[in-house]
């Protein structure tokens, strides 16, 4: 099985200076790059989310963990969807 971008809820450690991963603010989500796929670029980030740019197109990761309120919910999407 070959894979061209993962995406991790939860990940143990993301690197700050490491050219492969991307995360949120609050390291609840992160994007990596394995070896040999073309690059991904940031494009924006908060908390529980993470926008990167990766062939042609944007693609956009959020995280809800258990027990968020709806209204922490919401403020996330909205940030997501403007």
């Amino acid at each position: 099985m070959y894979m061209e971008l993962g995406i991790f809820a939860d990940p143990y450690d993301i690197s700050e200076d490491h050219s492969v991963w991307l995360g949120d603010f609050t390291g609840s989500i992160a994007w990596k790059q394995p070896r040999g796929s073309p690059f991904i670029s940031l494009v924006e980030k908060g908390k529980s989310y993470v926008m990167a740019a990766w062939r042609t197109t944007d693609d956009m990761s959020c995280y809800s963990r258990p027990g968020q309120s709806l209204d922490e919910l919401d403020e996330t999407l909205g940030k997501v969807g403007s």
